[in-house]
């Protein structure tokens, strides 16, 4: 009898792992395992490093191979979430002309932004100063005849 709990590609919920009895799984690329309650051990096939799993931690699934979970030193609850079929195969890698090709657009909508704001706050204030040169005129008209009325 094996000590291994095998199953096919489990479906996205919560798996209960216990202690002495791993479980081993296939997942495809773009699935997650999520710690939710105890410490998780974790490895997969063709990765070189085994990953433990505090309660919030998160595996990403990046390449096929079996995966091996456990729960280190009391049963574990864990939760898988499988890709979606989109997701399956799409790499979130980004080249270096991609990402200078972002960096002038960010930069490009900053430049826009800025104009925009200076051009708005230029306008704010060029109304400003006429609200306040007719506040004036009117003042100044109206205190004329009350200054000859006194005299």
């Amino acid at each position: 009898m094996s000590i291994f709990r095998s199953r096919r590609a489990p479906r996205s919920g919560l798996v209960k792992i216990e202690r002495m009895q791993p479980i081993a799984f296939h997942a495809s690329p773009g699935s997650a395992v999520y710690a939710i309650d105890g410490l998780l051990w974790l490895t997969q096939e063709g990765l070189i490093d085994d990953v433990v799993l505090a309660p919030g931690g998160r595996f990403d699934v990046r390449q096929t191979g079996l995966i091996v979970v456990s729960g280190v030193e009391e049963p574990a609850l864990a939760y898988v979430a499988k890709a979606k079929r989109a997701d399956r195969g799409r790499s979130v890698a980004i080249t270096s002309e991609r990402f200078h090709a972002a960096e002038r657009e960010a930069r490009e909508l900053r430049r826009r932004e800025l104009a925009r704001t200076v051009r708005r706050t230029r306008e704010f204030f060029v109304r400003l100063g006429v609200i306040a040169r007719d506040l004036w005129r009117e003042k100044r008209w109206a205190l004329a005849p009350s200054r000859a009325w006194r005299s």
